[in-house]
């Protein structure tokens, strides 16, 4: 249940090949993003998607913003999110703002209160998203940050939160990752009539979503 999502990430580690211009074939997507497995015979990470409040969704980030420290693997890109933060700021207490980026550009202030029982929808690859789930282990008992389903309900296996590519045909066919990588290629327009689909303009150069900020 739930359409679209809010957030999207992919740690640097996970990306292991360049996209390059010309006619790509399904082989040359995959070895872009090639690891893993999900249940069924197609190879790759399935893409998962699970809920957090603002608060968990902070904690996350707070979390993955230092991670990479301790291996450039770590480094995590990410689409739909607008950050400020003081990279001054101790563990924990950098982050200051953040705006849930629509795609028609209007974008929504995250309340990190407690009092805020909103959920906002994470997607990444369920090798990513389980390390979400083992947060608190990893913080040492500072964040407990419990994944949920868009109902709200607690999610204790990482791998039942999958996204199904085709929900009428019986059960879960494994949304992976690099099919849809592939699926989101093939879908841009071709610009100069060639037969090739080319990559919008508007990815030419990065999309900023971390800005240091000065805070007292």
């Amino acid at each position: 249940g739930g359409k679209g999502t809010d957030v999207s990430i992919i740690a640097a580690g996970l990306i292991f090949d360049k996209i390059l211009p010309g006619i790509q074939a399904a082989p040359d997507i995959f070895k872009v993003i090639p690891l893993g497995s999900g249940k069924d015979d197609i190879p790759g990470y399935p893409l998962s998607r699970l809920y957090f409040t603002g608060k968990e969704l902070k904690s996350i980030i707070e979390i993955l913003l230092v991670s990479y420290k301790s291996s450039p693997d770590n480094y995590c890109y990410y689409s739909g999110i607008k950050v400020e933060y003081n990279p001054d700021k101790g563990l924990l207490k950098k982050i200051k703002k953040i705006e849930i980026i629509h795609s028609d550009g209007t974008s929504v202030n995250v309340d990190f209160s407690k009092r805020n029982k909103a959920l906002y929808s994470v997607t990444a690859n369920s090798y990513m998203l389980g390390f979400i789930g083992i947060i608190k282990k990893k913080s040492f008992g500072l964040i407990n940050v419990v994944p949920k389903d868009f109902a709200g309900n607690r999610v204790k296996d990482v791998r039942t939160a999958v996204i199904d590519m085709d929900e009428k045909s019986e059960g879960t066919q494994e949304g992976k990752e690099w099919l849809a990588l592939l699926k989101f290629l093939g879908s841009m327009k071709d610009t100069n009539g060639n037969g090739i689909p080319d990559i919008d303009k508007k990815y030419a150069v990065p999309v900023k979503c971390f800005f240091p900020v000065k805070t007292k």
